[in-house]
This record gives structure tokens, C-alpha cells and sequence, in this order.
């Protein structure tokens, strides 16, 4: 048995197969896409904590090799936040932190059934929480995020943080020069920050036109080295062709010996201020 939550004893979240049930009859039941369902989860494992957006990034695309822009985060908030009032949530559940990032509204009631026996602590327990994390290791949250992976895309497996210490570091004394080994320490951390910039900021220059068709543009990231590999990638862009009006854009990761395929869709090119939508499939 799956586990599901019972959110204000109003909706049922079902991380399985990423749906919103309304349970008094007020609303209607709504199918989230895969990272808008793996946002809420975030949350609610995380309840009492405000989490930022590169986190939610790193938790939800980046753990899976996807690298999105700050629009795919935004739109995938904004339609879980339209889900959860369609579903019968009228209150902003979703609390925007200025600068800082989103957390659940302290009011907020999560109920979790299945396997596990407890749900997870509300802010007002939350050294309680610390302290039994000691004792309850991030296996529930993995096992909770991947059973959306039964009937949607790849998840990402939640690992928390360790909290941060204070560490005294001893004063340095120098006789007069800086020492190769300082030098060589400098200079490896300046190479890894430009590496991953540099990556960072090209990785969608390396996606290559392919084909056009039904008012879809495909991309594929990978040289496609047969005719095909290329013919998989295009049935695999041509399968969101009703979507083509509104997100033409479709670029395509598909790897030749992995059963993966990422797929971002968007209202206009990827290097534009645009709009996306990401998803991660296992085939």
C-alpha cells in the first residue's frame, strides 16, 4: 500500500499516481504532472522548513541530470498552487518567503496513511523533529518519492542537509609569501566554479534542431549517430503534439543504452525568457 496525505482533512495527496482528490465533495480531482507533484512531496517532508529555490531544483530535476531555468521552477509552483484550489484548498497553503523561498503555512494539517505510521511534524513540534530525524533516516522520504516513479517520471530521492556547525579556524601565519600548496588550492577552487558555470550556461546550446512538424520544433541534445535513434527521438517529441500550440519548443534527452528520456517543453526558445514544462520518463 502507497503512501497518501490528507491535507486540512479536505484533499487527498496521492504521490503514487500524482492526483489531488477532494474528499468533501467540494472541488474536483486533479492529475499533477511529475515535478509539480515531487514539489508538493518536498514540501510536506520538509513541513516547519523553508525551502529555497535552487533546492527545489537540485531535489526535484537536478538529482536526475535535468538542468531547468528559474521559469520551469516558478510555473510548476504556480500549478500546483491552481491544483490544490481546484481540488477544494481555498487557503494558500504555499507561503512565499521573500528572498528566502516557500514553506508550508503554519495552519497547515498533513495527515500521512499508509506504510508510515506518522505524518510529518507540523512547525510548532519542530525540535521535536530534529531529534527524531536522529533516529529516522531520509529512507521514508526516498521510498515516498519513488513511488511516483510506478506511473510517471523518474523521481528524485530527497537526502536532507547536515546542519551547519561552527568550526574555529586557526590563524594562518605567514612568513612574508603564500605557499604552493595555498596557490594550488585557490587556483583548483576558481577552476571548479568556472566548469560549472560554464556548463551551466551552455547546456542547452548543445540541443540540435531535428525536425519540425504539426507546429512542433524538436531538438535532441545527443549526436544521433542512425537514422533510427533519430526516428525514436522524433515519435517521442510528435507524442506532445496537442500541446504544440502552446509549447512548440520540444527538446528531447534520450540516451541510447540507458531507458530514460528527459523532455522540456516551451512557449519559446530555450535561450528566450520563456515558459517550460520538464518531465523525466523511464521507458
Amino acid at each position: 500500500m502507497h503512501n497518501h496525505y490528507i491535507i486540512n482533512s479536505k484533499v487527498e495527496f496521492r504521490p503514487a499516481v500524482s492526483t489531488l482528490k477532494p474528499l468533501d465533495g467540494h472541488g474536483s480531482e486533479v492529475e499533477l504532472n511529475s515535478p509539480a507533484a515531487r514539489c508538493l512531496l518536498l514540501l510536506i517532508h520538509k513541513q516547519g522548513e523553508i525551502i529555497g529555490q535552487q533546492e527545489f531544483m537540485d531535489e526535484v530535476w537536478g538529482k536526475n541530470g535535468i538542468h531547468v531555468t528559474s521559469n520551469t521552477y516558478y510555473q510548476n509552483i504556480s500549478i500546483l498552487r491552481k491544483a490544490l484550489k481546484k481540488a477544494g484548498i481555498d487557503d494558500e497553503i504555499i507561503v512565499t518567503i521573500p528572498r528566502v523561498g516557500l514553506t508550508l503555512a503554519s495552519e497547515t494539517q498533513v495527515v500521512c496513511e499508509g506504510r508510515e505510521s506518522k505524518p510529518p511534524v507540523p512547525p510548532a513540534e519542530h525540535s521535536a523533529r530534529s531529534e527524531q530525524s536522529k533516529e529516522s533516516p531520509d529512507s521514508n522520504i526516498q521510498n515516498s518519492i519513488l513511488e511516483i516513479s510506478s506511473e510517471k517520471p523518474q523521481p528524485t530521492v530527497i537526502g536532507g542537509s547536515p546542519p551547519l556547525t561552527e568550526a574555529r579556524i586557526p590563524r594562518a601565519h605567514f612568513n612574508g609569501c603564500i605557499s604552493p600548496g595555498i596557490l594550488c588550492l585557490v587556483a583548483g577552487v576558481l577552476f571548479f566554479w568556472w566548469t560549472q558555470h560554464h556548463t551551466q550556461k551552455n547546456y542547452y546550446s548543445n540541443y540540435q534542431f531535428i525536425y519540425q512538424g504539426k507546429g512542433c520544433k524538436i531538438y535532441a541534445y545527443h549526436f544521433l549517430k542512425t537514422q533510427s535513434f533519430k526516428n525514436e527521438v522524433i515519435n517521442w517529441g510528435m507524442k506532445f503534439s496537442s500541446d504544440c500550440a502552446i509549447h512548440p519548443y520540444i527538446y528531447i534527452d534520450k540516451y541510447e543504452i540507458l531507458p530514460r528520456v528527459s523532455v522540456i517543453r516551451c512557449d519559446k526558445e530555450i535561450n528566450k525568457n520563456n515558459e517550460c514544462i520538464s518531465e523525466y520518463f523511464v521507458e
